[in-house]
């Protein structure tokens, strides 16, 4: 390929290398990072990433709910009740919650308070709702398309 360069020429992309989806619906482990540090620990979650089968459905139930919710406000707007600015952040929360839930498929090495945490849909929720750099950070790091393309070994 250098010789086509030296001459002008560009290189052929390869779009099968870009492949996000395989990895997206496999998972991967993603290293939980020390809040302090920033180092690895031993801790790590088995994320679906955003072109998983799983998170297409997420959005698509999440379009839905606003739809219905800018129906509901139309309705609403002749008795003029609106949802606080509070009541907003607990949702998106709960929302936030809720697809970190169904985007977790494992963890390694999680202890809570000291003691071996067993992997359960309630331990999985438990987690997420009390540990907001563990929920901020693997929000953060399944947004990461390039930790779900093929070719790299980023993850």
């Amino acid at each position: 390929m250098a010789v086509a360069k030296e001459l002008g020429q560009k290189e052929v992309f390869d779009l099968g290398a870009f492949d996000s989806v395989t990895r997206s619906n496999e998972g991967i482990w993603i290293p939980i990072l020390h809040p302090i540090t920033g180092e690895e620990t031993s801790t790590e979650f088995c994320m679906l990433g955003p072109d998983s089968a799983e998170y297409t459905a997420w959005q698509d139930e999440q379009a839905k709910k606003t739809q219905e919710y800018m129906i509901r406000e139309m309705a609403n707007a002749r008795s003029k009740k609106k949802r606080s600015a509070t009541e907003q952040a607990q949702l998106d929360l709960e929302t936030d919650i809720d697809l970190l839930c169904r985007l977790t498929k494992g963890w390694k090495e999680a202890r809570w308070n000291g003691e071996e945490l067993e992997f359960t849909p309630e331990n999985v929720r438990m987690v997420f709702s009390k540990n907001a750099v563990i929920r901020l950070q693997l929000r953060r790091d399944i947004e990461d398309r390039e930790r779900f393309f093929m070719m790299t070994s980023k993850a």
